[in-house]
């Protein structure tokens, strides 16, 4: 029998948070240990040490000749520079339209923190005895993090070891950055976190419009049909608790159909709240992954159905 802490939905939450924490850490090292830096006054990357994209352009004379371009010297910025973006954002298309969000779900660092900030103000603001004190707690951890926010994006401009040095010489050309850099993750840290994910942020919006125009893309909702092994069950399952619409992050209604959540990235909150609503119950799941959008009645999702008695 499966323990309520190994269900699919626990597990799924579980794995899912693993692999977006490592690949956050992953992204966080890159200007931290000087691998991936912007050069502004080239508008151009570091990566470990060296450009990108190559600094290779036609001669002048050349191209005042009206000399046609030599492949020595364009191939270089074709195949370093615009072939790589171009794979990089077919990939992202591609795998969006499949599965959705799956950046922002798994190895978005702005991701991993606004959902955790998230999770943090929803545990303070719970009705009851120690309210204000929770709250505190929370601000004091959200003031805490944003100076080392703010140091790891300004290493993406400035070697970390010349951060560090510019406080010790008082440079404000450094300080003074730094100070909005990290007034700013407070902000965004305390009011902003995912709404910034569900309006503003561009490449999110890609990924969804990617998704939303394939009928049979993953998406999180109401199993169409009861799974044989009892692994789920199905729509007729819902005891029409609303916890799964109450734990999402965004504010969906994971019941409804896939056109109504945009900015869904499969965090995996509403499985879990619906495996402890039913499975006591001795019921399946009713909510799960699956690649066609079920053609459900959306009043059907307000019927609550008469709970089974479990013997």
């Amino acid at each position: 029998m499966t323990t309520q802490s190994n269900t699919f939905g626990r597990r799924y939450f579980r794995n899912r948070k693993i692999a977006q924490i490592l690949t956050s850490l992953f992204w966080i090292s890159l200007p931290l240990s000087g691998l991936l830096q912007v050069d502004i006054r080239h508008l151009a990357l570091v990566v470990a040490g060296r450009p990108w994209p190559p600094r290779v352009i036609l001669p002048a004379d050349a191209l005042k000749r009206g000399a046609s371009a030599h492949w020595d010297v364009v191939a270089p910025v074709l195949l370093q520079g615009v072939l790589p973006v171009a794979i990089f954002v077919i990939a992202v298309i591609v795998t969006a339209r499949l599965f959705g969000r799956v950046h922002c779900g798994y190895s978005c660092t702005y991701g991993l923190l606004a959902e955790t900030g998230e999770a943090m103000f929803r545990w303070a603001k719970k009705p009851g005895p120690g309210r204000a004190m929770r709250l505190a707690l929370v601000w004091l951890w959200v003031v805490s993090a944003a100076p080392l926010v703010a140091f790891t994006i300004l290493s993406l401009f400035v070697r970390p070891e010349g951060v560090i040095e510019a406080f010790r010489t008082h440079n404000l050309g450094i300080i003074v950055p730094f100070s909005y850099l990290t007034v700013l993750a407070a902000i965004v840290g305390g009011f902003v976190r995912l709404h910034f994910c569900r309006y503003v942020c561009g490449v999110g919006l890609i990924q969804t419009l990617s998704w939303m125009t394939n009928k049979k893309a993953l998406e999180v909702g109401f199993n169409p049909t009861a799974a044989a092994d009892g692994s789920h069950g199905s729509m007729r399952d819902c005891t029409g608790c609303h916890e799964c619409k109450n734990v999402c992050p965004i504010g969906f209604d994971p019941r409804q159909p896939k056109r109504y959540m945009m900015a869904c990235f499969q965090c995996g909150e509403c499985l879990k709240a619906c495996e402890d609503e039913l499975h006591p119950l001795g019921r399946g799941i009713a909510l799960g992954f699956h690649f066609q959008e079920p053609d459900y009645p959306l009043p059907a999702q307000e019927v609550k159905p008469t709970p089974r008695h479990v013997d």
